[in-house]
């Protein structure tokens, strides 16, 4: 607007202000430039919290997914031990069985070795 006098542009009472159209207009222009530079840093804001948002919701579901793919490893080791353990346990059995079925066999051999070597003492 720059200098401007009242009675160029309008006339001030006392709890009124008549404005000329030519002072209106540009006033208005004037308040429309002021909000429109207002309304685009509005806009910058809620687009920079926006974009912080989605950042935020990129990052949590992120940390959710390698929550879960490390519980899942987890899990999967687990299970891998539990296997492993069984196999030992498994392989142990059979050793204790073997070495018993072993045991029985040759007591079994024994016996009969015995028997027939009675059965030949008596015969004879």
């Amino acid at each position: 607007l720059g200098q401007w006098s009242k009675a160029d542009h309008g006339q001030v009472g006392r709890t009124k202000v008549f404005l000329k159209h030519s002072a209106y207009h540009a006033l208005e222009r004037a308040r429309a430039a002021a909000l429109a530079d207002q309304g685009i840093l509005v806009q910058s804001f809620v687009r920079a919290w926006i974009s912080g948002r989605r950042t935020g919701y990129r990052v949590r579901r992120r940390q959710h997914l390698t929550a879960v793919r490390q519980g899942m490893r987890q899990k999967i080791a687990k299970q891998v031990r539990y296997k492993e353990w069984l196999l030992r346990v498994y392989h142990r059995w059979l050793e204790v069985v073997g070495a018993q079925q072993w045991l029985l066999h040759h007591e079994e051999e024994e016996r009969s070795r015995l028997a027939c070597e009675e059965q030949q003492s008596r015969g004879a």
